[in-house]
C-alpha cells in the first residue's frame, strides 16, 4: 500500500472550476497507485484546525488553494517541519507557487507529488502566527484591515476596491521605526518584510530574495504623501525596485516594527494585528514538494 496523502482543499464556494481542478488532481494520484483522502474546507480556519488534526499515519498533505489557505495549513501543523507539503495552486495569487516554480495544471502537479523533491524553505515568525511570504507595515495593511473589519466580500482582487477608497480617504503618513538584528533605527512610511520576491502577483517588492537563504529582505520607503508611493510601485512591476533611490533594502534575521501609533500590519496577506511587532526567521524549515528544476528557477535572476 502507498503512503497516505491528505488533500486539503479551499473549493472557494461558487468557483466549479476550482473544484473541478481538485477533482482532476486527485484522478491523477488514483492513476498513479494512490488514494488520496480529500478535505474540502468549508469556512475561514477550517484549514488550520483540519492541519492541527492531522492523522499520524499522513505522509504527504496537499494544500489545494492559494497563499491564505496554506497559511492556514502552516498554522495548524503542530510541527511544520515534519510533513511534505505538496501545492496545488487554484488561488488568486500564489505567489510561492509561482516562486518554486510548481505548475498550475493538476497532471504535473501529480507527477511533482510522485516524485517527491522536496525543498525546505525559511518560515517566519511574527507574534505567535506562522508566516511563509511576507510580512507589511502601512498602507497595504491599513487596506487588508478594512477588509477584515467589513468581511470579505467579493472575488479576487475586486473585493479590495471599496477599502482601497475607504483607506485612501483617511490616509495620514505613519512613523514607523525598523530595527534589523538590533541596528540602529531606520524611519519610513512602510515597511515590507518579505521571504520572497513577488507580492500580490504583479509586484517584486523584495526583488533580491530566496525563500531557502535564511534571510529576511527589508524595504523600507520613505515617509511621503500617498501617490508619491506611485513610482515605487512602478519599480517593483519592473523588479528593480532595491536600485530605487531613497528606498532601504537591508538583509536580516530579526525585524524589530515600531511607530508613533498603533499601525495595522499584515502576513501572508491576512490582517494580523498593530504594531509593535517583531518578527524572527526560521530557515529551511517546511518541507515543500517541488519540481526538479525549482532550484535553478530559484536563482535564475538572482
Amino acid at each position: 500500500m502507498k503512503d497516505k496523502i491528505l488533500l486539503i482543499g479551499n473549493p472557494a464556494t461558487g468557483h466549479r472550476r476550482i473544484r473541478h481542478k481538485i477533482d482532476e488532481f486527485s484522478k491523477q494520484l488514483e492513476f498513479r497507485g494512490y488514494r488520496p483522502e480529500i478535505y474540502l474546507t468549508s469556512h475561514a480556519g477550517d484549514a488550520m484546525h483540519k492541519a492541527f488534526r492531522l492523522e499520524p499515519d499522513v505522509k504527504t498533505l496537499v494544500v489545494a488553494g492559494g497563499d491564505g489557505t496554506l497559511n492556514e495549513v502552516i498554522n495548524g501543523l503542530t510541527d511544520p517541519s515534519r510533513i511534505p507539503i505538496a501545492i496545488l495552486p487554484t488561488g488568486t495569487a500564489n505567489v510561492l507557487a509561482n516562486e518554486l516554480g510548481i505548475p498550475c495544471d493538476p497532471e504535473s502537479v501529480a507527477q511533482t507529488v510522485t516524485r517527491a523533491n522536496v525543498q525546505r524553505i525559511d518560515m517566519g515568525i511574527i507574534g505567535k502566527r506562522r508566516f511563509m511570504i511576507f510580512v507589511n507595515i502601512g498602507i497595504d495593511a491599513m487596506i487588508t484591515e478594512e477588509v477584515f473589519r467589513n468581511g470579505k466580500t467579493g472575488v479576487g482582487y475586486w473585493r479590495y476596491l471599496l477599502p482601497v477608497l475607504k483607506v485612501l480617504t483617511r490616509y495620514r503618513v505613519p512613523n514607523i521605526t525598523v530595527a534589523i538584528d538590533g541596528g540602529k533605527n531606520l524611519t519610513g512610511g512602510l515597511v515590507h518584510i518579505g521571504n520572497t520576491r513577488r507580492y500580490g502577483g504583479i509586484f517584486s517588492i523584495s526583488d533580491r530574495a530566496r525563500c531557502d537563504s535564511g534571510l529576511f529582505d527589508v524595504c523600507v520607503f520613505p515617509r511621503t504623501p500617498i501617490f508619491a508611493y506611485a513610482r515605487y510601485y512602478f519599480a517593483a512591476t519592473q523588479g528593480h525596485l532595491s536600485k530605487t533611490k531613497n528606498i532601504f533594502y537591508i538583509t536580516g534575521k530579526e525585524v524589530l516594527v515600531k511607530s508613533d501609533k498603533p499601525l495595522a500590519v499584515q502576513a501572508d496577506g491576512e490582517y494580523f494585528g498593530t504594531t509593535p511587532v517583531l518578527i524572527k526567521i526560521q530557515p529551511s524549515t517546511v518541507p515543500i514538494i517541488v519540481p526538479d528544476n525549482t532550484n535553478t528557477k530559484i536563482r535564475r535572476d538572482i
